[in-house]
């Protein structure tokens, strides 16, 4: 399994007939605002262009901030338009467009979106992840940088997408040549870090580009340095500590390692480590709540909780962040122990190499890791565990 470079979360973003360079993005004329009672605290997106289809639902997904416990935002397309009202609260809203249809990526067009902002989308072909965007928040078009640095690598790499999820293109061809698109792409990405000024967006490119580092093969000495030259400040908060934790993973967790005493959370703040079943068997199920795989294994994670009560321990790890971790677990019925480690997915999960979700190990009683695998089938988990407390 490969996770697309778009990735939430790798959450990534003009057509040929769009001809604005990299820096035209920043000399767009805004968008008219209006302020008022009736979107106060919340932003509107609205989308427009020939090749949207009727009746195909469009969602905005949010990545972080805003208010409430809404995660999605839906619409129609109904006549070539949708239109979304986003609830922001008082800060910013990151997020991106989504759409349930097969002619477009599987990927995501990034939106920042503030309180009272109109945003408007042109949709002018099939590659949703560079459309033009006209907004007046300046985090928009720092961000539309990144994409247009790349243009017309950005649109070859949807066409793959789009190909490969028609089954027009085998998976080891999209995988070669996406990568080979990833790598071009970020290597122009880190560049343009050297020259851009350091504010949110910057961070959060520096923090992507730091988690795909090793499998897209670029060169971390640059981003090392660049890190080296932030302020305190930055470097202590979570993006900050994320970025350190990708840059520098720690030594590689394998099979027949003991497993690392790392410090794990519960819902209520309690502490954990894997150590307290020591004397049992565990099996640690690393998820992600975007994750349809993980989902599906529910069931059958279930089935073994209840066929070795005594023997086996199940670990529900969760890669979300702490909040989305929180209110994914009001929803998803997680089997066995609920941890986090608040540390994403470059914490110990990092230090596997897999980049994978669902990735599934087995300790030993005596803390020794018996198994490590990536990637759920139905059936899988129980023929494994069976036959490993046969033995």
């Amino acid at each position: 399994m490969k996770n697309n470079l778009s990735g939430f979360i790798f959450l990534m973003l003009l057509a040929a007939t769009f001809k604005a360079s990299a820096q035209d993005a920043l000399i767009w004329a805004p968008v008219q605002e209006t302020k008022n009672d009736a979107n106060n605290g919340v932003a509107i997106i609205r989308g427009h262009g020939e090749v949207l289809p009727e009746g195909v639902i469009v969602r905005f997904v949010r990545i972080e901030g805003g208010a409430g416990d809404d995660y999605i935002i839906t619409d129609t397309i109904a006549n070539g338009q949708f239109k979304l009202e986003v609830p922001t609260g008082e800060d910013m809203t990151v997020g991106s467009l989504v759409f349930d249809y097969h002619a477009f990526p599987t990927l995501i067009r990034k939106l920042y979106l503030t309180p009272g902002t109109t945003v408007e989308i042109d949709a002018i072909d099939r590659y949703m992840s560079s459309w033009p965007v006209k907004s007046s928040v300046p985090e928009q078009a720092e961000s539309d940088l990144y994409v247009y640095e790349s243009k017309d690598q950005w649109i070859e790499y949807q066409a793959l997408n789009i190909d490969y999820h028609k089954f027009k293109i085998k998976y080891d061809v999209y995988d070669q040549k996406t990568d080979s698109l990833s790598r071009l792409i970020h290597q122009r990405e880190l560049e343009l870090l050297k020259t851009r000024p350091i504010g949110m967006v910057w961070i959060d490119k520096a923090k992507d580009l730091a988690k795909m580092s090793d499998r897209i093969r670029i060169n971390t000495e640059d981003l090392k340095s660049l890190y080296a030259n932030l302020d305190d400040s930055i470097k202590n908060s979570p993006k900050g500590k994320a970025i350190y934790g990708y840059l520098y993973p720690g030594s590689p967790i394998k099979v027949d390692d003991k497993f690392p005493e790392t410090e794990f959370h519960d819902l209520d703040g309690n502490v954990h480590r894997i150590s307290e079943f020591q004397g049992k068997w565990c099996l640690v199920d690393f998820w992600n709540s975007g994750c349809s795989p993980c989902l599906r294994a529910y069931p059958e994670l279930h089935e073994l909780k209840e066929k070795y009560p005594e023997t086996l321990e199940i670990v529900s790890m969760s890669m979300d962040t702490e909040s989305i971790w929180r209110k994914a677990s009001e929803k998803i019925p997680v089997i066995g122990h609920n941890w986090n480690e608040g540390k994403e997915n470059y914490g110990v999960f990092g230090r596997l190499g897999t980049h994978t979700y669902p990735t599934y190990l087995v300790i030993a009683p005596d803390g020794t890791i018996k198994d490590l695998w990536v990637g759920y089938e139905t059936g899988e988990l129980k023929q494994k565990i069976n036959s490993i407390l046969s033995q």
